[in-house]
């Protein structure tokens, strides 16, 4: 009987809990929140800690200033193969302009403006570098198998400094390079420039070095009637 009378108070006690919990606004902060425990101690992460690790997983993120436009263009996006610096094969992955249009809120009309950058998104994964465009106005993929004849053979990305745009002329965005043979010890190297400059010794040197590398550029032009 006893232990009949200690579960009907247990029970009456986590009924009285229940029944005196009340809503409080919860004032704490957005982190607290989201992470209660503080588990990823996000107070300590930097954006470069991010970058690292989505570089880590095969992501890095690319944005480019094309400088300003007033009128409409065609823009046409092609990807370019080097093989032991010649040019031995040239993709159009995409034909669009440098226009997009937008609503404001409450607004039923659509107005247009001009591009002025261009965003991309790289995965390499499985021996592919996967790359996702993106100009405000639409986003589309592209990929690009590997190519080795060694397998300690490895590839990097490098981005160009300037790409704002010139009538008629191919601008170079970044570049995806395979790393070379050093035959005196055996080892690949992958040297060179970190961000790269038109007629810049350092660009030049890995450009020259690199057996095969893809550029991926775009070109403005009139529009065609």
């Amino acid at each position: 009987m006893k232990k009949y009378f200690l579960l009907f108070c247990f029970t009456l006690l986590i009924i009285g809990n229940v029944i005196s919990q009340e809503y409080k606004p919860d004032n704490r902060s957005q982190l607290l929140k989201e992470d209660d425990v503080n588990e990823y101690k996000s107070e300590n992460i930097s954006k470069l800690d991010l970058l690292e690790a989505l570089e880590f997983s095969g992501i890095r993120i690319h944005k480019f200033d094309l400088g300003k436009f007033d009128k409409k263009y065609d823009l046409y996006f092609f990807v370019d193969k080097y093989t032991n610096g010649v040019l031995t094969n040239s993709d159009t992955i995409m034909i669009t302009d440098n226009t997009y249009h937008y609503y404001l809120d409450d607004d039923d009309v659509y107005y247009i403006d001009f591009i002025n950058q261009v965003k991309v998104i790289s995965k390499l994964e499985d021996g592919v570098l996967k790359l996702k465009f993106n100009t405000y106005a639409q986003w589309f993929f592209y990929e690009i198998e590997l190519e080795t004849t060694d397998e300690r053979q490895f590839f990097n990305i490098r981005d160009f400094e300037d790409a704002e745009w010139k009538l008629n002329e191919k601008i170079p965005l970044f570049i995806f390079a395979s790393s070379w043979l050093d035959t005196k010890n055996d080892i690949h190297r992958f040297c060179g420039a970190v961000t790269l400059r038109q007629n810049d010794k350092d660009t030049e040197l890995l450009l020259e070095k690199s057996p095969l590398y893809y550029v991926i550029n775009y070109k403005i032009e009139k529009v065609k009637n």
